[in-house]
């Protein structure tokens, strides 16, 4: 038993494993968090989890990695002054 988490941060679905995660989702054996009702929350839950282990590696070890995590971080700095 897990879960199918969109990417998009809009849901989940129970699922009986990896296999049966579409494309647009992320397999995860944990229960998922709630939703946040605001859009603008569920935006910015969205890209900051997309900021993974991996992605903190590549940040403290490549320009490129640290130019993607100062993009996120000014994407999520920006929804946050909507709220």
């Amino acid at each position: 038993m897990g879960y199918a988490i969109r990417k998009d941060g809009q849901g989940w679905r129970a699922v009986s494993g990896p296999g049966d995660v579409g494309e647009g989702e992320t397999f995860s054996a944990t229960a998922p968090a709630p939703i946040p009702e605001n859009p603008i929350l569920a935006k910015i839950a969205a890209l900051e989890g997309d900021v993974t282990n991996r992605r903190l590696r590549e940040a403290a070890l490549t320009d490129e990695g640290k130019a993607w995590l100062a993009k996120q971080d000014a994407a999520i700095a920006a929804l946050r002054a909507k709220l």
